[in-house]
């Protein structure tokens, strides 16, 4: 018996949720090449691809976690900028405040009013 053609198919599970992934190829087996090479040779081919599969994926997983963490960043320095924003009100209010610690010599209290908020 000769065998002329192989075909090889590899089937892998998806490694979150339901699913998988299937390669198939399919060669001939070239003159003077034994059946064994080219089926070794589709192996590694399919392995290969389902490879590059298994990387996409995970590129993909992690740029929904960076997307995911610039929305939380993004909530979080916009609820920081209110906050900065009303303590900045307060402290323009405090003018009175800032003159009576100054004229008591208390730089360190009159610091806290001034208009400096170092962000």
């Amino acid at each position: 018996m000769k065998i002329t053609i192989v075909r090889y198919r590899r089937l892998k599970s998806h490694q979150h949720g339901y699913g998988h992934d299937a390669i198939e190829a399919e060669a001939q087996v070239d003159e003077g090449e034994s059946a064994e090479d080219a089926l070794s040779g589709l192996k590694i081919w399919v392995q290969e691809r389902l490879a590059e599969g298994d990387e996409r994926d995970r590129a993909y997983r992690k740029l929904e976690d960076i997307r995911l963490d610039v929305e939380r960043y993004t909530r979080d320095r916009d609820r920081l900028k209110g906050e900065v924003e009303e303590i900045r009100k307060i402290a323009r209010g405090s003018d009175d405040l800032y003159e009576l610690a100054k004229k008591a010599g208390r730089e360190d209290l009159a610091a806290l009013f001034n208009d400096e908020i170092p962000f």
